[in-house]
């Protein structure tokens, strides 16, 4: 039996997150973390008139993820990732990883390489059993130099099935 848990996390430059949560009976997906990134002239590569740096990054272990409460430490799962746009420039890519294993009984594979956030969704990573403490990086990469000023908002859905 496929069981899928989904959750929904909004990114804005100015980034800030805030997460919604669908869940399937039993199987739990808990994502916290915050990111704000205010992109002014505090982030110029060097004086007046350079350049800001191509791609922004964020901490580490910017947000933490928990899958629990699944059908045991042998029970398979898989996480999906995609993004939907609301205000979002597309000279502007979101990208994501998995820093940190966590810990549980059960284990953890991929994820662990940058993988470009698309509308669709794509696996992100696997694992077996409960999982809590998962680790996730983010980073946004300036495809031009000239992005509008504004509030850029995507959110990132997450999405487990087991």
């Amino acid at each position: 039996m496929k069981r899928k848990v989904l959750l929904s996390i909004i990114l804005i430059i100015g980034i800030g997150f805030s997460f919604q949560v669908f869940a399937a009976p039993k199987l739990s997906l808990r994502v916290t973390g915050k990111w704000t990134l205010k992109i002014d002239d505090t982030k110029l590569t060097g004086l007046a008139g350079s350049d800001f740096p191509g791609f922004f990054e964020s901490a580490l272990a910017q947000v933490d993820v928990d899958v629990t409460k699944t059908q045991g430490d042998a029970s398979a799962w898989t996480m999906y990732v995609s993004k939907a746009d609301s205000n979002w420039d597309t000279d502007v890519l979101v990208y994501i990883k998995r820093t940190a294993d966590g810990s549980g009984a059960g284990s953890i594979a991929g994820g662990t390489s940058y993988q470009l956030l698309t509308n669709s969704d794509v696996v992100f990573f696997t694992g077996t059993g409960d999982r809590t403490g998962i680790k996730i990086q983010f980073r946004l990469d300036f495809l031009v130099e000239d992005i509008n000023v504004d509030d850029y908002v995507t959110g990132i859905n997450y999405t487990v099935i087991e």
